[in-house]
């Protein structure tokens, strides 16, 4: 399969697998990040077409964890007619707050990706259609309306 990728930055990076059995392939940051009150992002200077059927999906790294980020929405969904900017948002989350003795007062300098970063993942998904009824009831099962945690509880 042959993805479509169109270079909207001079610094751009085409997207690539560090293996060639791994099923994500690496996004580049081509900026430092912006940042706003509640998230940064980072922009790869691309945008993506896959063929259709398909769609692409923007997970984290493992390298994430070397951060002071989580990925803003989890997992980011990348629909096969978007062909705007991959643009990849995180949450800045605290992983330690500095005491400056001078002043007395706390700060806190997260660590962050940089231009040059791989900073997420792109895997390629097949899209599956489906449309969806009401029922007045479902199938019974073992599981029932067991819910959060109801697998660990001893029956």
């Amino acid at each position: 399969m042959i993805i479509k990728v169109k270079k909207l930055h001079e610094d751009a990076v085409l997207p690539k697998s560090a293996n060639e059995t791994d099923a994500g392939f690496d996004l580049v940051a081509i900026d430092d990040g912006e940042e706003a009150e509640t998230y940064i992002q980072y922009n790869t200077g691309i945008a993506v077409q896959p063929e259709n059927g398909y769609h692409t999906e923007i997970f984290p790294r493992s390298s994430i964890s070397k951060t002071d980020l989580i990925l803003a929405n989890s997992v980011g969904l990348v629909d096969n007619q978007y062909t705007g900017p991959v643009i990849v948002r995180f949450k800045v989350v605290p992983n330690q707050l500095i005491i400056n003795s001078t002043f007395g007062h706390l700060f806190w300098n997260p660590t962050k990706y940089k231009k040059g970063d791989k900073i997420a993942q792109l895997v390629i998904r097949k899209t599956e259609r489906a449309s969806f009824e009401w029922a007045d009831n479902l199938n019974e099962t073992e599981r029932g309306m067991g819910g959060f945690g109801s697998t660990d509880v001893a029956k």
